[in-house]
């Protein structure tokens, strides 16, 4: 796993950008994927690496085994999911 300054360094070095532009970008990259995910249509297609999607989970009952087995609702819940695109499978492999 890459910490942020190792993944900005390793942009920075590929794109020939400095590393504050770098940053930078790579922050209002995040800003988008959030912004999306909250407010937009809940779907972002970033070619040759996947697609982030926001999912609706269904409400659903569990067992709570710390308070001996008691029945719980957890209500319906939004979640974001990431699918890899084929080629990002391929290379996986």
């Amino acid at each position: 796993m890459r910490t942020k300054s190792e993944l900005v360094a390793a942009v920075s070095a590929a794109s020939g950008l400095s590393k504050g532009d770098t940053e930078a970008a790579l922050e209002a990259f995040r800003d988008v994927i959030e912004n999306e995910m909250a407010n937009g249509s809940g779907e972002l297609l970033w070619p040759r690496v996947g697609r982030f999607y926001r999912q609706t989970r269904a409400p659903r009952t569990i067992s709570t085994p710390m308070t001996g087995g008691e029945r719980r609702q957890i209500p319906e819940t939004r979640i974001v999911r990431f699918s890899p695109s084929a080629t990002l499978k391929e290379l996986v492999r």
